[in-house]
């Protein structure tokens, strides 16, 4: 939809990262399940509105701990925590760092950009919270790039909302 279109077009504009950008082209499926297809899960009736309780850029490692604490709530049952290292080659060629730069109001974007995908599954994948971290500066392969985590009341949710998370932020 036009959220998908939005989130894409600004992310890849006001994020500068002296590396190839990896959001698909358009027209092009990132395997991401549509919403409108999507079965639908009811939340628990006092489950809280979903929340993003973390959204950042650092330039200090980032703490896969930090943001699973983030994610903790007694409505969830299911938390799914994807975690993206620098690794050593990229298209063939190989890799011996990178270097990351953001823009000053990518900590907004990042935040806009996980409240949209909470909303956009809103009725088909009930969430509790979302935390993302992003790393920028000079990272060595192994380094963590970037640690996202969605807990929901039911796996399926969280892993929907997890998956279009992490691919809307490239």
């Amino acid at each position: 939809g036009l959220g998908d279109v939005y989130k894409r077009q600004a992310l890849r504009w006001r994020w500068s990262a002296r590396r190839r950008c990896y959001g698909a082209p358009d027209g092009v499926s990132l395997g991401v399940p549509s919403p409108a297809r999507s079965p639908v899960i009811s939340p628990h009736p006092d489950a809280p509105d979903a929340q993003v309780v973390l959204a950042d850029i650092r330039e200090q490692p980032l703490s896969t701990d930090e943001v699973l604490a983030a994610v903790a709530d007694p409505h969830a049952g299911a938390v799914v925590l994807f975690v993206g290292h620098v690794r050593d080659h990229d298209g063939g060629r190989s890799v011996a760092r990178l270097e990351y730069s953001s823009h000053p109001s990518a900590v907004g974007l990042l935040r806009e950009a996980a409240l949209i995908t909470i909303a956009e599954y809103a009725d088909s994948a009930p969430v509790v919270r979302v935390a993302v971290l992003h790393r920028v500066g000079r990272l060595e392969i192994g380094d963590l790039a970037i640690v996202a985590a969605v807990s929901a009341a039911h796996r399926a949710a969280a892993f929907q909302v997890g998956q279009a998370l992490v691919f809307t932020k490239r």
